[in-house]
């Protein structure tokens, strides 16, 4: 067992991004005393750190949209839709459909669009359709599930750093 910020340090991320990994379900901690303590590795239900860590980087110059995921609202108390790791598919995508404000280059259909927590990749869709709202100031996606893409990109991680809470790459 490990300690939060011994964890933030395997992982190269903040403390902040790992306490963001909790909330969204993708690491387990368990209570030693008054400690917050996260296993190395995953057994009987528990998300450990080497579940992060197994699945390598992913191509930070492939050619996609990527949308940065919050806690779930009952986390962040925030209105909009976050992201959970317990959650079914559909409510994952309706999450990464969502008004995003960014600069869009025409023919952005059929490209990819990756939502990410932490730097880690938590989905991976087509994207079908877009279209932008002046009142919402950005645009919202229709997007398609690809089993095969989604198990190709998912927990991959890309460490974009900090930044927009959407972009496209390459940048």
């Amino acid at each position: 067992m490990i300690t939060r910020k011994d964890a933030a340090a395997l992982l190269s991320v903040s403390t902040t991004s790992v306490d963001k990994l909790v909330a969204c379900g993708l690491l387990s901690p368990t209570r030693v005393a008054h400690l917050v303590m996260f296993a190395e590795e995953s057994a009987d239900g528990v998300h450990g750190i080497d579940r992060l860590l197994a699945r390598g980087a992913a191509d930070p110059t492939m050619p996609a949209v990527v949308v940065r995921l919050s806690a779930p609202p009952e986390e962040n108390g925030d209105t909009h839709t976050g992201w959970h790791e317990s959650w079914r598919e559909p409510r994952k995508r309706e999450a990464a459909e969502k008004w995003w404000p960014l600069r869009l280059d025409d023919g952005v259909e059929r490209k990819l669009l990756l939502a990410e927590v932490s730097d880690w990749i938590v989905g991976a869709w087509w994207i079908r359709d877009k279209s932008y709202d002046v009142d919402a100031r950005g645009w919202r996606f229709d997007l398609d599930y690809d089993g095969e893409l989604w198990r190709e990109h998912y927990l991959t991680r890309l460490p974009l750093g900090r930044g927009r809470e959407a972009l496209t790459l390459p940048r």
